[in-house]
């Protein structure tokens, strides 16, 4: 599966192979962590990915799916 905005929900962010949900503070928040990301991998800049992930997971604004 591709990695980025998963299609069936906006809050939604699949990266190596896993789906997570972002929860920023306001819904136009979480889009714009959303489009952090693509841009992110849209310059190959996997290493900040991992480090957000890293952090959102470890401060509840990132859940992994599943």
């Amino acid at each position: 599966m591709e990695e980025g905005i998963d299609e069936s929900s906006v809050d939604t962010y699949r990266y190596k192979g896993d789906l997570y949900t972002i929860k920023g503070v306001s819904p136009i928040d979480t889009l714009r962590l959303i489009n952090d990301f693509k841009h992110c991998e849209s310059i190959g800049d996997y290493k900040t990915i991992d480090n957000r992930m890293t952090g959102g997971l470890m401060h509840g604004w990132i859940t992994k799916q599943g």
